[in-house]
């Protein structure tokens, strides 16, 4: 006699994204500070020195999937087979379990180096915040933009 074979499968969802962000700004501008940071001018036109330099900003990205579920064999139970089929789901609305697992969802980090990582990254944030002055708009303004 003709027999049958019944195999459940075993669905997988699986999946791991890292990525590194890395954004240039390769002529930044910023005031020459000495070492106590306070401005350093050009002694002949008494205008404040500026420097150049690239700034890095970079960031990191992580996100990963891990989930499974079983979905069943299944004959309709309006299917008639001359076999013994006590073992095989019948019910179509049972076919497919729910995912389960983990999930990390896509986390972003921005490091911050575009304040410290290079020197006119540095010399730029000191600008950026004594501009903002030490009032609350102002260093609102800074973070939020």
């Amino acid at each position: 006699g003709q027999g049958y074979e019944k195999h459940d499968l075993h669905d997988i969802d699986k999946s791991k994204n890292i990525g590194i962000n890395v954004t240039v700004y390769p002529n930044t501008e910023y005031k020459v500070r000495d070492e106590k940071g306070k401005e350093k001018y050009d002694e002949k036109t008494g205008i404040v020195l500026k420097g150049h330099g690239g700034v890095y900003k970079v960031g990191v990205n992580y996100g990963e999937k891990d989930k499974s579920r079983e979905v069943l064999s299944t004959i309709g139970s309006n299917v008639k087979i001359n076999q013994d089929i006590s073992d095989v789901n019948r019910d179509i609305n049972r076919q497919k379990g729910e995912f389960e697992g983990r999930e990390i969802r896509a986390i972003n980090v921005d490091l911050g180096t575009e304040y410290w990582l290079t020197k006119a990254g540095r010399g730029k944030a000191k600008d950026i915040f004594e501009e903002a002055g030490r009032s609350v708009e102002g260093l609102k303004e800074v973070l939020i933009h």
